[in-house]
């Protein structure tokens, strides 16, 4: 169980709601190792407790994302999802992480369903995506949450109709290179380890019958062999398609 430290001042109804959500035990003092939450003025932050001053939120609003939006639908990874003219797609992202595609999505019209295996990260989105609300966000309005789930298994139970295509980004392990940056991608695997599943869930995904697009390294190797590629300078989507009559 992970702890739960609250900066001097923060709302205590909000870090006992926490705490029973996550769940987390709640600390006095930060600890003198591993790695805890932090409920401060800018919101929720996963840290190591020999690194504090590095923090890891789920940032919305970072300024690199409305970036990434001004690409509209030429970005990599609307290519990926099939996104064209005026559709709202509704795309699941059935690893969320962080969930900065999901913003990015949001950004482009999509509407957002997220599945992320850690609740402590989902927390963390959770969070996020407040943050964006309060601050009037009107793309937020196609975010449709996040569920703790084991994503194989609840893929399980979509049909085609249920969704317009899926988002895959894997932590991958081993010597498989990840599109992830090297501090976020050190700091997730603290809580949430790699995730070894990865063929089981491109498999489960492409049964639902739906588009499915992967996030890869540029230079790491496909899964299976895809129906075609979206390539960048630091990420590489394989792309799925749906099985004529499935």
């Amino acid at each position: 169980m992970i702890g739960l430290w609250a900066e001097p001042g923060a709302n205590p109804a909000c870090l006992a709601g926490l705490a029973s959500r996550i769940p987390a035990d709640t600390i006095a003092d930060p600890p003198a190792n591993g790695v805890y939450l932090a409920l401060t003025a800018a919101g929720l932050e996963l840290r190591v407790a020999d690194m504090p001053w590095q923090g890891l939120r789920a940032d919305w609003l970072d300024a690199g994302l409305d970036r990434r939006a001004r690409e509209g639908r030429r970005a990599l990874i609307a290519r990926a999802l099939g996104l064209r003219g005026k559709a709202t797609p509704r795309i699941l992202d059935a690893t969320c992480g962080l969930g900065r595609d999901s913003a990015h999505l949001l950004r482009l019209g999509c509407r957002v369903t997220a599945i992320e295996r850690s609740p402590v990260v989902a927390t963390l989105v959770e969070d996020a995506a407040n943050r964006a609300s309060t601050a009037g966000a009107t793309w937020i309005a196609g975010w449709r949450g996040v569920t703790v789930d084991d994503a194989p298994v609840r893929l399980k139970d979509l049909t085609a109709s249920d969704f317009d295509a899926i988002y895959l980004d894997p932590m991958f392990g081993g010597d498989r290179r990840s599109a992830l940056p090297k501090r976020e991608l050190q700091m997730l695997r603290q809580v949430v380890g790699d995730d070894p599943d990865a063929g089981a869930l491109l498999k489960a995904a492409r049964a639902t019958g739906l588009r499915v697009a992967m996030k890869h390294h540029p230079r790491s190797p496909a899964l299976a062999r895809p129906d075609h590629q979206v390539r960048g300078g630091r990420a590489r989507f394989d792309v799925y398609l749906p099985v004529s009559g499935s």
